[in-house]
């Protein structure tokens, strides 16, 4: 009596198939794996712009168990309580503030501008020179000050001022 053979239906290539199924498996599993997985908070909603060397108090919905400042360089953060931080502004530029809870809910994702304080500068411009039609900004790292003066003399006075 003969043995029964196997007979496989082979076509060209399809070793080569197998392969491929192979690896496209391994692959998926790598992108798609939950061990891989993340989520990215979205961009803050709110934007606090801040003068350098004053402060704002920020008031959360819930009790936070992390309050960090992504550059504190820019911006100094104070934990009043859990439900209360105090910003404080230290130089000119941008940050963020992110605030979560223990269930690492997000509880703030705040954009934060520090510019100059101008305020000053703005007064003691409208002072010196009450007719003239001059604007005063606070841009990145600089102080930019525009506008129409009578004399050099009195532009030069302005570029000084704002120098200080």
């Amino acid at each position: 009596m003969q043995t029964p053979r196997n007979t496989f239906n082979r076509r060209p290539h399809s070793g080569l198939l197998g392969v491929f199924v192979i690896v496209s498996v391994i692959l998926t599993a790598f992108v798609v794996s939950p061990a891989g997985s993340f989520d990215v908070v979205g961009a803050g909603n709110t934007l606090l712009n801040i003068e350098r060397n004053r402060g704002r108090l920020v008031r959360l919905d819930g009790p936070a168990s992390t309050v960090f400042i992504a550059n504190p360089e820019i911006a100094d953060v104070q934990v009043k309580s859990p439900s209360l931080i105090y910003l404080m502004g230290k130089q000119p530029g941008q940050t963020t503030l992110f605030a979560v809870d223990e269930a690492e809910r997000v509880l703030a994702n705040i954009d934060i501008s520090v510019t100059h304080n101008i305020e000053h500068l703005r007064r003691a411009v409208r002072d010196l020179h009450p007719n003239s039609d001059i604007s005063v900004a606070s841009i990145d790292q600089s102080i930019v000050i525009e506008g129409t003066v009578e004399t050099a003399t009195m532009a030069e006075n302005l570029r000084r001022l704002v120098e200080r």
